[in-house]
């Protein structure tokens, strides 16, 4: 933790995950959504355009972030820089979900797709996905 910090304590309060982070160039907005997939469903390696934290709503998950390998259980949470390539699986066997919080660049408001894929190869396969937009908002 860096000097000088604390870590806020009480009922009720507890940290999840915190992170230094370095922001998108420009004017950044925080984004809000859900992705959900299916059983045995695997993403093509990717990154996106800015940092966020993810927290798992149900369901059992493979997190492959750069070179750290999680298995991320419902209510526990990871995070992406942006920087690192992700690959994720569902590997509950059934419907898993996920909310995530991230920064980006605000050229991509109104929804546009923040996912990089690695490339060609990770590009060509299908995004087995379903994503739910719950808002944006724009930082001045």
């Amino acid at each position: 933790m860096p000097e000088g910090s604390t870590v806020r304590q009480g009922n009720g309060v507890s940290p999840v995950l915190s992170r230094i982070i370095t922001l998108p160039e420009g004017e950044v907005m925080m984004r809000a959504d859900r992705v959900e997939s299916g059983a045995g469903a695997q993403t093509p390696a990717h990154r996106h355009r800015g940092p966020g934290i993810r927290r798992l709503l149900k369901g059992l998950l493979q997190a492959e972030v750069g070179e750290q390998l999680d298995r991320v259980g419902p209510g526990q949470a990871w995070f992406e820089s942006g920087h690192e390539t992700v690959v994720g699986t569902n590997i509950s066997g059934a419907d898993n979900a996920f909310v995530r919080v991230m920064l980006l660049p605000i050229a991509l408001a109104g929804g546009e797709s923040s996912f990089i894929a690695a490339n060609a190869e990770e590009a060509a396969k299908p995004r087995a996905v379903k994503l739910h937009l719950f808002g944006e908002c724009p930082f001045a």
